[in-house]
């Protein structure tokens, strides 16, 4: 189970719809979306491999060589079946950091249910903070702009109204946590103290990224947020 996004604003007031948002300069950008979606195992395989190469030209020579003619040659797609696909290389590049998301989500899903017998509380959420940190320096290391630009529409996703239940990776490695150190965690309401926990590393790691993206990599952060994250949950 998950938490419904909010409704309304700090204030109170009724957070305005998507129409609303674009009349104000506030569109929601797009972000980790193909041109269109491939419909045939051909189609799915290009993207795919369009994908991979994108990544291994990113990672190894950095931001800048990820251009269409370089993607074209470095993969043998001809650059037309790479633009049916991708209208530029920021979309590619979006989608390629969406993904790295998903992968880190699940990472930190498996070794948060892997933690050893004798892990303590502290453990656990030093090894979710690590990760939502080290992603976050990770995407600001490969590309800063579109590292800054995912952070913007994260943050603008979570105030949109939605009809689903959405569900961020980190907060279902959260309630993990809360299920298996239920007995250690000293509050008065879960409920409450699960939502600030997701809320305050959420906002606090993007906060980072979008103001001293330095203090990503620096291991003193991880120790003093994972301390604070503590500190919430065993007081009474």
């Amino acid at each position: 189970m998950g938490y419904i996004p909010r409704t309304l604003t700090p204030s109170g007031d009724p957070i305005p719809q998507v129409a609303q948002l674009a009349e104000s300069s506030q569109a929601l950008e797009h972000f980790g979306q193909l041109r269109k979606r491939p419909s045939q195992a051909r189609s799915e395989a290009l993207v795919a491999a369009l994908k991979e190469a994108g990544r291994r030209l990113l990672e190894q020579e950095g931001r800048p060589a990820l251009t269409l003619l370089r993607l074209s040659e470095f993969s043998g797609v001809a650059a037309s079946s790479i633009y049916e696909y991708f209208p530029s290389m920021d979309s590619l590049v979006d989608l390629l950091f969406a993904d790295y998301c998903e992968d880190v989500g699940r990472r930190m899903h498996a070794d948060m249910l892997e933690l050893p017998a004798d892990a303590s509380l502290f453990d656990g959420i030093y090894l979710i903070t690590r990760h939502s940190l080290a992603m976050r320096n990770r995407l600001h290391l490969l590309d800063p702009e579109t590292n800054n630009r995912q952070v913007r529409y994260y943050e603008q996703l979570r105030l949109l109204p939605k009809d689903d239940i959405y569900l961020p990776p980190l907060d279902g490695s959260a309630r993990v946590l809360f299920d298996r150190f239920s007995g250690h965690i000293q509050v008065s309401d879960p409920d409450k103290s699960l939502y600030l926990f997701c809320r305050t590393l959420h906002l606090l790691v993007r906060s980072i990224a979008m103001e001293r993206p330095h203090y990503l990599g620096d291991e003193s952060t991880l120790v003093e947020v994972t301390r604070m994250l503590h500190s919430l949950l065993i007081r009474s």
